[in-house]
């Protein structure tokens, strides 16, 4: 999924995503999918090694979420500089548990139940 601020519509009270052009089908007998593609800023960690499950959608929302309540900013955004897009993969790969609690931490207690689910979940 191709998740960004500019693929959310907001009108007559009610959120509406966008651009479904970087959208796959998933196969569920295969449970994966070939070739991830998108936003690298909202991505789930699967997503960064191309292995994408529907879960990987539910995780690159809630990332979307905690950006816009946490004053538009993520965590690993200053990662990226100065660093080639693997080295930044792997950063975020190596740092993805600590990530949790500093999501935990800043949304609203719904959210925050919803990053444990996350968490819960095998691959995670």
């Amino acid at each position: 999924m191709d998740l960004k601020l500019e693929n959310i519509c907001f009108k007559n009270s009610q959120y509406t995503l966008i651009d479904f052009g970087c959208s796959i089908r998933i196969n569920f007998k295969k449970k994966k999918c070939k070739k991830a593609r998108g936003n690298t800023m909202f991505a789930s960690v699967r997503q960064l090694h191309s292995r994408v499950v529907p879960a990987d959608d539910v995780e690159s929302l809630l990332y979307l979420m905690t950006y816009c309540l946490d004053d538009f900013n993520l965590p690993w955004q200053k990662l990226r500089n100065g660093t080639t897009m693997q080295q930044y993969f792997d950063m975020r790969i190596a740092l993805r548990g600590q990530y949790l609690g500093y999501f935990k931490s800043i949304v609203p207690p719904p959210l925050a139940r919803a990053f444990e689910y996350l968490a819960s979940l095998s691959g995670y």
